[in-house]
């Protein structure tokens, strides 16, 4: 899933300009554990990373992307029946964003606000 934390420095830290290919995950530990963000991150910037599909990159899976696109040029890649699944070698980029990712959360920690108004969790169905 490396292409995933790529797709994460790419949003929050473009100016590190790491590099999108890579051998092998494990061993060429082609990421660092963390970077220094660009800039302040808002709840907003989260919600976008999770909402990414490498829209604009040449790992793409929506509109514009050719046959990632599929025939309605959608990011999403649903799963055959099993068997068809085992003909076919290869697979395409799994982006940040899922279909079947059916719930996610922000959570917003404000100690300098009163207890009632300063922790706030964002949902997404």
């Amino acid at each position: 899933s490396g292409r995933r934390l790529w797709g994460i420095f790419r949003l929050l830290a473009p100016s590190q300009n790491l590099p999108a290919v890579y051998n092998n995950l494990k061993t060429d530990a082609p990421y660092p554990f963390s970077v220094p963000v660009d800039r302040k991150v808002t709840p907003q910037d989260l919600m976008e990373v999770m909402r990414d599909w490498y829209n604009g990159t040449a790992y793409s899976t929506g509109a514009g992307s050719g046959v990632a696109g599929g025939a309605w040029e959608s990011p999403d890649r649903y799963s055959g029946a099993g068997v068809a699944d085992a003909l076919v070698t290869g697979n395409w980029e799994r982006t940040i964003a899922l279909y079947r990712s059916s719930n996610s959360f922000v959570v917003q920690s404000r100690s300098w606000l009163p207890d009632a108004l300063g922790g706030v969790v964002w949902y997404g169905a």
